[in-house]
């Protein structure tokens, strides 16, 4: 006992259980902190709301219709921005649906079905997104169903991206459907056909909602 005593320079249960019982007490100080600080984070998040009542926009949807907005993206370099995309989303615009294909995706052949049943998509664009099959296939879909669709450039090289005439040119002029998804214009996409793109910007994306094509898309279509 004399030997334990020395080794642990503790002389009684009582004089090790004090300080394990301090510390776990400022730990859970510490997480509750915390934790206050992050629901207080979230309660300050601004949310999209109608001039003309206050309430935030219904939401609706067609009876056909399962997602307001398909977003369209690489795993190779756009997962993280597409996820904050759409938790931020769903925070400012209440009953919102995204199709976001780690959470919603049940079976890969069914990406199609979850396209025609969406009201707009967003092409988000990064390094590896027009030589993906998946994302080629998704390009299709949106023109097959003539869905109302607009791109997003990831132009951080830290993130996944490049300037935007590297991406383009990674973007074949034509690309014909495969069978499964049946006939297509000789043409369906082509780096100058793509109308505007708006820069993915991490810092005050969502802030101003005129500003965010995301946000307006989902209100306008």
């Amino acid at each position: 006992t004399v030997v334990v005593q020395r080794v642990m320079v503790f002389r009684s249960a009582s004089a090790i259980a004090i300080p394990l019982l301090f510390l776990t007490m400022m730990m859970s100080i510490l997480m509750l902190l915390i934790m206050a600080v992050i629901i207080r984070k979230e309660g300050n998040q601004p949310t999209i709301r109608l001039e003309s009542s206050g309430a935030p926009p219904e939401m609706t949807l067609l009876p056909w219709q399962r997602w307001h907005l398909f977003l369209s993206h690489t795993w190779a370099s756009a997962q993280d921005q597409n996820a904050v995309i759409k938790r931020q989303l769903c925070r400012m615009l209440p009953g919102i649906s995204c199709f976001l294909d780690v959470d919603d995706l049940d079976d890969i052949n069914n990406l199609d079905e979850h396209i025609a049943r969406s009201v707009v998509i967003q092409l988000f664009v990064s390094d590896k997104y027009f030589t993906s099959w998946s994302c080629q296939n998704e390009i299709l879909s949106t023109l097959k169903w003539r869905r109302p669709f607009f791109l997003v450039h990831e132009a951080d090289p830290k993130h996944g991206g490049k300037l935007w005439a590297e991406l383009a040119a990674d973007c074949p002029a034509t690309l014909e459907a495969s069978g499964r998804f049946g006939t297509l214009p000789e043409a369906y996409i082509s780096a100058d056909r793509m109308g505007d793109v708006r820069k993915w910007e991490r810092d005050g994306w969502f802030e101003r909602a005129s500003d965010a094509p995301t946000l307006k898309a989902a209100l306008n279509f």
